[in-house]
């Protein structure tokens, strides 16, 4: 594993100008609060672009930047690395060649990720570095629909979208400028329902605390809080936020027109029997 020795990510950032110490500092108060990794609090505070923490790490540790549409996409690749493990450790594998098994990892600082793999597989790592959005896409590609939550209801939604752009405008829109009919229809229809009964189920399977659904400027952020610490996972179209979200409040007796003020509900699932 040709890699160099770990290097906290924050002081990197300062050293390279990006981050101030102070700014750091309350940064790592920030995640120490949230169980959020540095890199994703500092993003989510506008505090540094991924790209550019991305870039750093690939400069100071020498590892490759993933290059898009290298993958080989080998089914024989999701046999060597089981999903559960990629989505864990937030890697996936992109090749392979003899004994060498190419990873792209969203944190290639941690080296206990990489031998911990090295013992599983029995392959020698050589990460290759990519940011959150890359390794879902990646994701999704190797391991198929149940993976990639977006990648399977693009498709299932392409053809509604095409045929009447109101859905994508909800993205848009507060439930509260919505009528109850419309927002009601949207949280019944089929790819929304089995898109809402995939991520609880995911969830259940992954022994997921809590489940955060985050509307963002230009995509939804899903997580998973797994031993304390959130986790992101694949995350669904932005176009159908809003109708994964009244289907929840639907399922958990809550009112779908209300948005602006905090509901409780409670719901019971049955998943794989339990």
């Amino acid at each position: 594993m040709n890699v160099k020795t770990r290097q906290k990510l924050g002081d990197l950032l300062v050293e390279a100008g990006l981050l101030t110490r102070p700014q750091l500092d309350r940064a790592m108060a920030s995640r120490e609060h949230n169980g959020a990794k540095l890199g994703q609090s500092l993003v989510r505070a506008g505090l540094v672009r991924e790209e550019e923490i991305v870039e750093l790490l690939s400069r100071q540790m020498h590892v490759p930047r993933y290059a898009e549409g290298t993958a080989d996409n080998d089914p024989e690749l999701a046999k060597v690395v089981p999903l559960d493990l990629a989505q864990k450790y937030q890697l996936v594998p992109i090749r392979r060649s003899g004994l060498v098994l190419q990873l792209g990892m969203c944190d290639p600082t941690d080296l206990d990720i990489c031998d911990h793999v090295e013992q599983i597989t029995g392959y020698e790592v050589s990460p290759v570095i990519c940011t959150v959005r890359e390794y879902n896409q990646l994701t999704s590609e190797l391991y198929g629909s149940f993976a990639g939550f977006g990648t399977v209801m693009d498709s299932e939604t392409s053809a509604g979208a095409s045929a009447d752009a109101e859905p994508a405008s909800h993205s848009m829109l507060d439930a509260e400028d919505i009528e109850v009919g419309s927002l009601a229809a949207m949280a019944e229809d089929a790819p929304v329902v089995r898109m809402v009964n995939m991520i609880i189920a995911q969830a259940v399977r992954e022994g997921a605390s809590d489940i955060h659904i985050s509307p963002e400027s230009d995509h939804v952020e899903l997580r998973f809080r797994l031993d304390g610490k959130l986790r992101e996972v694949p995350p669904p179209p932005k176009s159908l936020h809003l109708s994964i979200v009244s289907r929840i409040k639907i399922l958990a007796q809550m009112d779908i027109a209300v948005s602006r003020v905090p509901q409780d509900g409670r719901m019971t699932m049955r998943v794989d029997n339990r």
